[in-house]
């Protein structure tokens, strides 16, 4: 059975692009992807039969009950897979608007985990293609740029000077990403320091008199009843003399 087999979200109204990638490589690895991408061989053999039926019962159970009205009168996995294309190919106008909206307001907090934000930001990009709205690459640039918080501003400034050709994807992604882990290892030593400066302190806090820790001489309770019996002998003293 194909749930079996691997473990990816079933087809629904929201992951085509992921989808549709991830159940190529399925049927390819089990040598059934001809049967959707091929012609139907004349005269049809026994042996091709059997395979699309495989193919298009793999396409049927990864797909939620929602999908499934599309695709219950398919005969053929490539009849299938070109119903669920078409549909999720030509969304509306009213959905490439909605995923225009999410990428322009999509704002990354101060101190959040770019890896994450980025990859956010390419399903976005690959959702609204799949609804037919391709973005060249120097404005999906731009808008990962504007996408960031103030403390990569000069980061943000010293990549925008570089050439346009240099400005790709994965050389802006890399960079973004190596600056985030540096900033995650730095705040890390600075929380170790802070900790290590805050014991350093606490072993200063040392009695010379009697190398008690916790206090200093002057607070010693030792020293202080020694200062009382020497005040006690005193007062006694002066009555003997009286």
């Amino acid at each position: 059975m194909a749930e079996k087999q691997v473990l990816f979200p079933r087809l629904n109204i929201q992951n085509y692009s992921t989808w549709q990638l991830r159940m190529e490589m399925l049927l390819k690895r089990n040598e059934l992807w001809f049967a959707v991408h091929d012609a139907k061989p004349q005269p049809v053999t026994p042996a091709w039969t059997t395979a699309d039926q495989k193919a298009l019962a793999t396409i049927v159970l990864l797909c939620e009950d929602s999908q499934l009205n599309l695709i219950k009168n398919t005969a053929s996995a490539s009849d299938a897979w070109a119903e669920l294309k078409k549909f999720h190919s030509k969304l509306s106008l009213t959905s490439r608007v909605s995923l225009l909206r999410r990428i322009c307001s999509l704002h990354m907090p101060e101190g959040g985990n770019v890896e994450k934000h980025l990859f956010e930001l390419e399903e976005l990009f690959d959702r609204l293609e799949c609804a037919g709205q391709k973005l060249e690459t120097p404005l999906k640039v731009a808008m990962i740029y504007r996408s960031l918080p103030e403390p990569y501003g000069g980061l943000v400034t010293a990549m925008e000077s570089r050439p346009d050709a240099d400005q790709t994807i994965e050389f802006v992604k890399q960079k973004l990403v190596d600056e985030y882990l540096r900033r995650v290892e730095r705040s890390g030593e600075s929380g170790e320091k802070v900790m290590k400066l805050q014991g350093r302190g606490q072993k200063k806090r040392v009695c010379y008199e009697f190398g008690k820790p916790g206090h200093f001489c002057r607070d010693c309770p030792s020293q202080q009843e020694k200062k009382e019996d020497s005040r006690s002998e005193k007062k006694k003293s002066a009555r003997k003399a009286k």
